[in-house]
């Protein structure tokens, strides 16, 4: 039988089954807490600490998305300290970021550019740190660094929704980039025969089946957290 728990989330009494987390204990209650990299049951790791909040009795800030609540928890997600946190946290991920919305596809259906419109960021508050780094359309699977949160994402749903393994996390600190995945087969990162090689494996599996046809394209969005063909 599964347990239901009782907390107190901004001065609001909250009863969820044990094991849910903060974020979604508080969006039981309309509650919003900002996300970035979050995507259900699928990507909840706390990448971007966008969804930070300050609990009762804990010295630091603990992501929502990745830690479940407790019988007796007091949580503010509003707090000056969360709200701080999270303004510094997105500065950074900024830092990283093309910001030339004006030129994005995505312009418009961005989360990244609702945040930093929500939070009112309004010129460059460091060094921008961006690779400029040509981007490579020959393969099927188009990166372009600059635009690149890490939010991981796309290394979650590669992994555990297509299992096919392509992209993961390679260097360390301020040189960390997503790129493919090293595979013994094709050697270190050949990207375009690696990224054949795979495609090649998503349709002998069939797992592409009835979604495509010949020389059309996939589009993968997430709404509201939740992931959709597009």
């Amino acid at each position: 039988m599964v347990r239901n728990v009782t907390l107190t989330i901004d001065h609001k009494s909250v009863t969820v089954p044990e094991n849910t987390t903060i974020l979604e204990a508080a969006r039981s209650v309309n509650i919003n807490i900002p996300t970035l990299c979050y995507l259900k049951d699928i990507n909840e790791i706390g990448a971007c600490r966008i969804c930070c909040v300050e609990v009762e009795g804990m010295e630091r800030l603990v992501p929502a998305c990745d830690n479940v609540v407790a019988d007796g928890m007091v949580v503010f997600t509003n707090s000056a300290k969360a709200r701080e946190a999270r303004r510094m946290n997105l500065r950074l991920i900024l830092s990283h970021h093309d910001t030339s919305c004006t030129n994005c596809t995505r312009s418009g259906n961005c989360t990244l550019q609702q945040l930093a419109n929500d939070f009112n960021m309004r010129g460059t508050h460091f060094p921008k740190k961006l690779r400029h780094e040509a981007v490579d359309y020959s393969t099927p699977l188009i990166r372009e660094n600059d635009k690149c949160v890490q939010c991981l994402r796309c290394i979650q749903v590669c992994e555990n929704v297509q299992s096919v393994k392509i992209w993961d996390l390679l260097g360390t600190g301020s040189r960390t980039v997503v790129d493919a995945s090293y595979n013994p087969e094709f050697g270190a990162r050949p990207l375009r025969r690696y990224v054949q090689h795979t495609v090649e494996t998503m349709l002998s599996r069939k797992i592409l089946e009835g979604r495509i046809t010949t020389g059309s394209t996939v589009t993968v969005d997430c709404r509201d957290g939740e992931l959709v063909l597009a």
